[in-house]
């Protein structure tokens, strides 16, 4: 009787401290903001993310950075990673062979040539998928970037609330998770301080995609 409780004590300890293990390994996440550059939003978050110390992934629209270069060059110059996110924005299942292409290949242009950046990644306009896109994307070496977990603010929707916003991108992340915002949304913006508060108390390590990317790759599989 004294061995059978024993053991039935020693196998709880063991599962309590396996618990408390998997709880406290860090979470490595990327955050990632679309839409960008954008005048008011950008200056904002770079100083909370200069203040944080950590980095991030911008996802770029080809017009937009024709119309604000410089918020994009001191995006590059604080450590942080753009991604393409298209020319303009478009849906790819209501674009043609010419339009998709255009759209991916010439935002690649628009950022080389007026950031001196070359973006290795494809991010998805409204994270729509194409069988066209890849080989599409290759022409100008880039990669479609393939999340393991994604986490989304919805901060896209205008009915939204700042403290949803909020619940929205600190629940259920996992080790891996791409967390999506929106640099336009204003509320986004202010909770960020304490978006990152909690994503820290949980355990969080802060990523650009391709450290993910490269952290991932290293894994063991299952």
């Amino acid at each position: 009787m004294f061995i059978r409780s024993l053991l039935i004590i020693t196998m709880f300890l063991l599962t309590a401290t396996y618990s408390v293990k998997a709880e406290s390994a860090p979470k490595h996440v990327a955050l990632c903001f679309d839409d960008g550059p954008t005048t008011d939003n950008a200056p904002k978050l770079l100083a909370i993310f200069e203040r944080e110390k950590i980095h991030v992934t911008f996802d770029y629209v080809g017009t937009n950075v024709e119309a604000h270069p410089d918020i994009a060059k001191a995006v590059v110059a604080a450590g942080h990673e753009i991604a393409n996110h298209s020319y303009s924005h478009l849906h790819p299942k209501d674009s043609d062979n010419e339009m998709l292409e255009f759209d991916i290949v010439n935002a690649q242009k628009v950022i080389i040539e007026k950031v001196g950046y070359t973006p290795k990644w494809y991010w998805l306009p409204y994270i729509e998928s194409d069988p066209r896109i890849p080989a599409i994307a290759e022409k100008v070496n880039l990669k479609v970037y393939k999340f393991k977990s994604l986490g989304v603010s919805d901060d896209w929707k205008a009915e939204l609330s700042a403290e949803q916003i909020k619940q929205n991108a600190t629940s259920n992340i996992t080790d891996g998770t791409v967390i999506l915002f929106h640099e336009w949304r204003n509320e986004t913006v202010a909770e960020m301080p304490a978006i990152i508060a909690e994503l820290k108390r949980q355990g969080c390590v802060f990523m650009t995609f391709s450290e993910l990317a490269e952290y991932l790759a290293n894994q063991p599989r299952n």
